[in-house]
């Protein structure tokens, strides 16, 4: 067995090239459609609030409905609230999940006691 001597480095010189990862793809792609729904979602609960707000079809919705408008209103306002808030946060876990250890596993590392 013959060692090649190290002159010929060059062959052995990595890329300056960035691999893109299919993984990493596909979780950005689909925490832009989730981010997306959420969004709709977000729109979707407001125009609800809004409608409930100006009373624009009372006709049509239920007579308990109509009679405590206001507090559907609040509810649903809360969960708009909540929902813009926990945006970033939801959009984050998707993009990232952080894995979870299994039984038998130390949480803190696998080198750690």
């Amino acid at each position: 067995m013959e060692i090649e001597p190290a002159d010929n480095l060059e062959s052995d010189k990595v890329p300056n090239t960035r691999r893109r990862h299919k993984k990493r793809e596909v979780r950005k792609r689909f925490g832009l459609t989730f981010g997306e729904k959420l969004i709709l979602l977000i729109i979707f609960l407001s125009a609800i609030v809004l409608i409930l707000i100006f009373r624009v079809v009372d006709v049509f919705l239920p007579v308990w409905i109509v009679e405590h408008h206001i507090q559907v209103a609040a509810a649903i306002s809360l969960i708009v609230v909540l929902l813009i808030f926990l945006f970033p946060v939801a959009i984050e876990v998707d993009e990232n999940p952080r894995p979870l250890s299994g039984p038998g596993k130390n949480p803190k590392g696998p080198n750690l006691p």
